[in-house]
């Protein structure tokens, strides 16, 4: 090789090196900084992504009934027994003798709960107006859906329970029993009745409802 292009290779081997990017500490730095915007990028859709599936979970908690208002849906934790709240004084108390005083029975799953109502002049509470998808009518009926008055669900208190249960909400499956009309007045919905006449469904407290109105003519 002459020494002519041995001269011209070193001046373009010095050129390409003189423009070489050097890691000195500015271009350390720089690179730091890129790592850092990037780590905080990625932690950034990460939050994005936890907050989308947070919202999801709470809109999920909630259906909006026909009426427009929002209920808890049903909990999943397993209830037997009367129905949570409603009435304090009972006229009769609850047993296999007196349930077949009730006008109607039935098996049913709750989709919509109305607006809270007040009751007419002259009698305290409130009520809601419940709609149920029937299963099973024991006594008083026959359509597949029906609409009966009802204390509105309260907040249950249980310490295994989500704070957002209520006792009973879209969804719950009752077994409800009650007058054909509220306050006698024909024009009025028939009206669940409280004191253990309407509670939380369990098959062998079906069985013993079907038994017990095995007997009994239908009213409706």
């Amino acid at each position: 090789m002459s020494s002519h292009l041995e001269e011209q290779l070193r001046e373009s081997y010095a050129q390409q090196a003189e423009r070489a990017p050097r890691l000195g500490p500015h271009l350390a730095e720089e690179i730091k900084s890129r790592a850092r915007r990037r780590r905080l990028l990625a932690g950034s859709a990460v939050l994005v992504a936890l907050f989308a599936t947070a919202a999801g979970a709470a809109t999920a908690l909630t259906r909006t009934t026909g009426t427009g208002v929002a209920h808890p849906q049903a909990s999943h934790v397993l209830r037997h027994g009367p129905l949570v709240g409603g009435h304090t004084s009972c006229v009769e108390a609850y047993s296999t003798e007196t349930l077949p005083h009730r006008s109607f029975a039935f098996d049913g799953d709750v989709t919509s709960i109305s607006a809270v109502q007040a009751n007419p002049p002259g009698m305290v509470g409130q009520f809601v107006l419940v709609t149920f998808a029937v299963r099973e009518w024991f006594s008083g009926g026959s359509s597949s859906s029906v609409s009966v008055e009802m204390t509105p669900p309260v907040p249950t208190d249980a310490a295994h329970m989500s704070e957002l249960s209520m006792s009973y909400a879209v969804g719950t499956r009752l077994l409800v029993s009650g007058a054909e009309h509220s306050n006698g007045d024909a024009s009025s919905p028939p009206a669940a009745a409280g004191c253990g006449f309407t509670r939380y469904y369990d098959d062998a407290t079906a069985e013993t409802w079907r038994t017990v109105f095995a007997n009994i003519a239908p009213v409706g």
